[in-house]
């Protein structure tokens, strides 16, 4: 059975109209002749009164964090009671959600798209801080290599990494030469 509980007013004056799924099975029909003339209205005051109990001490924040307890049927206390009262057990109690008036509705829209923004801004950010990070560990290596590289005159270039020496990439006399006096400026990574 579906029912709208209609204008439930939170405890910071927020009026909603909260939905409802209602599962039940009857019992005993003996007991449901005998206690009610109409069953179907005993459910709908019975979960209304339940809906206003839940919703009266929260505020409308707090509300839409626990809208999930809304499910449980132990939150429906009143109803399970008076269902067992008129013959009838209550299986299960499923929110459909809520509804809340157009302004206030628009508030939390813009509130959703606000956060929703902010948060696609923050990741963006995030994203380039890591470009940039990884832009600038390549300079620093790139300068590094540069610091510890020598130029020899046959164009080949002799790398120092790490400050050790790698094998001549050239056996020409002045090559060989240029390397005896290269000096490296640059400084290990373990210091």
């Amino acid at each position: 059975m579906y029912h709208n509980v209609s204008e439930v007013r939170t405890n910071d004056d927020t009026l909603i109209t909260v939905k409802l799924m209602l599962f039940f099975q009857l019992d005993s029909i003996e007991k449901m002749l005998a206690c009610t003339n109409d069953p179907i209205a005993d459910f709908v005051n019975a979960a209304s009164a339940d809906v206003i109990a839940f919703c009266s001490g929260l505020n409308y924040e707090n509300f839409l964090t626990l809208t999930g307890e809304l499910n449980k049927l132990e939150t429906f206390s009143q109803l399970t009671t008076r269902a067992h009262m008129i013959g009838y057990t209550i299986s299960k109690v499923v929110f459909r959600g809520f509804q809340a008036g157009e302004k206030l509705q628009a508030m939390h829209d813009e509130a959703i798209q606000e956060r929703t923004r902010l948060r696609l801004l923050e990741e963006t950010q995030e994203q380039q801080q890591r470009a940039e990070d990884m832009k600038l560990e390549g300079e620093r290596r790139r300068a590094k290599m540069q610091a510890c590289a020598m130029m020899l005159p046959c164009g080949f270039v002799r790398v120092w990494w790490a400050c050790l020496p790698m094998f001549a990439l050239c056996n020409r006399a002045s090559c060989v030469r240029e390397q005896r006096n290269f000096a490296p400026t640059c400084v290990s990574d373990r210091e």
